[in-house]
């Protein structure tokens, strides 16, 4: 076999260097990625230092945030606290403070209600017969000379005083500023003054309601039990905050300014009121008299002056001054207006009463939003305003239709239009503000329970005891006035008695008068105690001698004692 050197030379070569070559590749390349894998650590170290130093900074910004916290804090409860007492001082110094500015608020506030007086009497003048304008005043006057007293004595004691049991105060008669700032609230007299304006608001709903045939005397016994019994004591229960209303089931009856404690329970009082005196004559018969407004024109300015009183009448229930003021007046201002236009459209459509309507609808929209001026928002005021413009003319027209109950005849002769508007909406007004207040973030429908809660109490207790105070005046001096003062001495063809027959009204002892439509019913009241008919003539001709007794005419004109005896023989033949 033959042999080739050279070639046997490049195999060695070969397999010597190969092996070489290939140790020489892999440790370059491992120490190139060793080098990398250094200058990668380095890089690393370097991160983790530069977020160790993050931290530390953190960690120090923690400490000085802490420490800001702590400083403001301390700011807080030295500083701030020292500075009010300096502004205080300079304040005093310069003869205003905060609690001046709340003062002078609350009690501005109180003249705007008060004020609200001339807008009653605007309105219910407007509204009432022509020849019924000063008796009409009168009362609205009567009003504010009883509640300056009686709430002052007693009624402001009973409503705010320290209550007994949640249903009615026991002290704060004759209140002092010292004593109310000591035990209710820091106003004081403003306080007082505030809350007297509105109890004659509510008082003042009842005589629209009873005009044209109440007399002043009897209503003016109605007005200071009312005073007394009714008004403080359901105030007692919705804006003491002891009162039992103000807890129920952990809800809180919720009526800011007063569509239920004011507005609501003078519907119930006048309500009470109009059935003890019975409606005006012919009001409800067929053919129906005519009952002419005396000027509607003049109701509208009472409605304009109203509503320039229900910005102290809403904006002063806050008690003080700050920026929820214009947002409640703001409200109270959307809600009158919206409901203006919702009565007017919706009464257009029957053509009926428009006027009336429209007047009434005002002041429903502003005393449906009274109860929650305060929480509402402008959106919702709009809304509870429109639907309670609807709700007025819906109870104006059931109300001036006749009804029978359990087989009686009740008709409510509201002359003033207050039982749909104090009444109806401010039933409404409260259940909507219930139900705005359910459908806030920390509201549920137990906040409307306990609103229909309180709507109910107004109604039951205000309606009865109103209505049993009335008919113990009724029965003890009478509530109306004579036939020929109710008919105003004017000869009237509408107002002839369609009976044919002399009508009669009776003087009391206490200087009103008994009423009679028509001389058989009168007769029957004679007989009752004096049931011969001598003994019957007898009484009826020494009352006609005496002046006690009223005997008036088809024509409207006093009758003679022929005209009496004639009845008599009429009667007894």
């Amino acid at each position: 076999m033959r042999h080739n050197p050279r070639g046997f030379v490049i195999y060695l070569a070969l397999i010597t260097l190969i092996p070489h070559v290939i140790a020489q590749t892999v440790e370059t390349r491992v120490g190139n990625l060793e080098k990398r894998t250094g200058e990668h650590t380095k890089k690393l170290e370097k991160h983790d230092s530069q977020i160790s130093e993050l931290g530390e900074k953190a960690a120090g910004a923690e400490q000085k945030a802490a420490a800001a916290d702590a400083k403001a804090t301390q700011l807080q409860n030295q500083v701030v606290p020292d500075l009010k007492k300096k502004m205080d001082e300079v304040g005093e110094n310069s003869g205003v403070t905060r609690r001046d500015l709340d003062r002078f608020w609350v009690l501005l506030a109180a003249v705007l209600v008060f004020f609200m007086q001339a807008g009653f009497k605007c309105l219910e003048v407007g509204v009432a017969r022509r020849e019924h304008d000063t008796p009409v005043g009168l009362m609205n006057l009567m009003n504010w000379l009883v509640l300056c007293v009686v709430f002052y004595v007693a009624g402001f004691g009973l409503m705010f005083g320290a209550t007994f049991r949640g249903w009615i105060g026991v002290d704060l008669f004759f209140p002092t500023a010292a004593a109310v700032e000591s035990s209710y609230h820091p106003l004081g007299m403003e306080f007082f003054l505030f809350q007297l304006a509105f109890a004659a608001t509510a008082a003042t709903i009842v005589d629209g309601a009873m005009a044209e045939r109440t007399a002043l005397h009897p209503y003016f016994i109605g007005t200071v039990l009312c005073g007394l019994l009714v008004y403080p004591v359901f105030g007692h229960w919705a804006w003491n905050p002891n009162g039992w209303l103000k807890n129920v089931g952990g809800y809180s009856f919720h009526d800011f300014a007063g569509s239920t404690v004011v507005h609501s329970v003078g519907a119930w009082m006048s309500v009470a009121g109009v059935l003890a005196a019975g409606p005006r004559r012919f009001r409800f018969t067929e053919p129906a008299g005519e009952f002419r407004s005396n000027s509607l024109g003049y109701a509208v300015l009472g409605v304009i002056m109203l509503w320039f009183g229900w910005w102290g009448f809403n904006g002063g229930s806050q008690l003080k001054y700050d920026g929820s003021i214009a947002s409640i007046i703001l409200n109270t201002n959307l809600a009158g207006a919206s409901a203006g236009i919702a009565a007017y459209y919706h009464a257009r459509r029957s053509g009926n009463n428009v006027a009336a309507k429209l007047i009434g609808g005002v002041l429903g929209g502003l005393v449906a939003i009274t109860a929650g001026c305060d929480v509402a928002s402008p959106a919702s005021a709009l809304v509870i305003g429109a639907t309670a413009g609807i709700v007025h003319n819906l109870a104006f027209d059931w109300i001036s239709r006749p009804h029978r109950l359990f087989s009686r005849q009740v008709n409510l002769d509201d002359v003033a239009g207050a039982i749909p508007v104090h009444g109806a909406c401010g039933i409404w007004g409260t259940f909507m503000t219930g139900v705005v207040i359910a459908l806030g973030p920390k509201g549920n429908f137990g906040h409307v329970a306990v609103q229909l809660l309180g709507i109910a109490a107004a109604l039951i207790y205000a309606g009865l005891m109103s209505w049993a105070l009335y008919w113990i005046v009724e029965q003890i001096w009478g509530l109306r006035v004579s036939i020929l003062d109710e008919d105003g001495g004017l000869a009237d063809p509408l107002l002839i008695d369609y009976q044919g027959t002399l009508r009669v009204s009776v003087l009391r002892a206490w200087g009103s008068w008994s009423r009679f439509r028509n001389f058989a019913e009168y007769m029957r009241s004679v007989q009752q105690h004096s049931p011969g008919a001598r003994q019957a003539r007898q009484e009826v001709t020494a009352a006609l001698a005496a002046g006690r007794t009223q005997f008036i005419r088809e024509d409207d004109t006093m009758a003679t004692e022929r005209d009496v005896n004639t009845a008599l023989d009429n009667h007894f033949n």
